[in-house]
């Protein structure tokens, strides 16, 4: 989202001397995803974009054998009273997170689009890491 991020992600990787992390700055819809890629990993992202689902198809059409997508991610918490889930998007008003950014559900997609797909909520309903393997060989 800033190169900001890039730039600590970038020293990260250099510290650890990860020779196999490759970081892109780009508009997650317009990416081309290069093919036979280990693994897409989105943290925080899906909900700012409107095509999604098929982002997150181009992903898996992208991944080689074994490739994993996932997605870790907030969603509206269906316990959660109506009261809280307000002050929450106040709270995440200043982070461009607004009600249209539940209206997306991406979990919805990489189980539909996926093999092998686990789903997993925390912090009571608000976040969600869902993941799968591509369905090798691919469709």
């Amino acid at each position: 989202m800033s190169a900001e991020m890039l730039r600590y992600a970038r020293e990260r990787i250099e510290r650890a001397g990860w020779q196999n992390v490759e970081l892109v700055e780009s508009d997650m819809a317009e990416y081309e995803f290069p093919q036979r890629v280990d693994g897409v990993l989105s943290t925080g992202a899906f909900g700012f974009v409107r095509e999604s689902d098929r982002v997150i198809e181009r992903a898996a059409r992208a991944l080689g054998p074994h490739g994993r997508l996932v997605i870790l991610d907030v969603k509206r918490p269906k316990q959660w009273p109506r009261w809280l889930f307000k002050i929450f998007l106040w709270v995440g008003r200043p982070f461009g997170v607004t009600l249209d950014y539940f209206a997306r559900h991406p979990w919805k997609t990489v189980e539909r689009t996926l093999a092998d797909v686990t789903y997993e909520e925390m912090y009571w309903g608000l976040v969600y890491l869902s993941s799968g393997t591509v369905r090798w060989p691919a469709a």
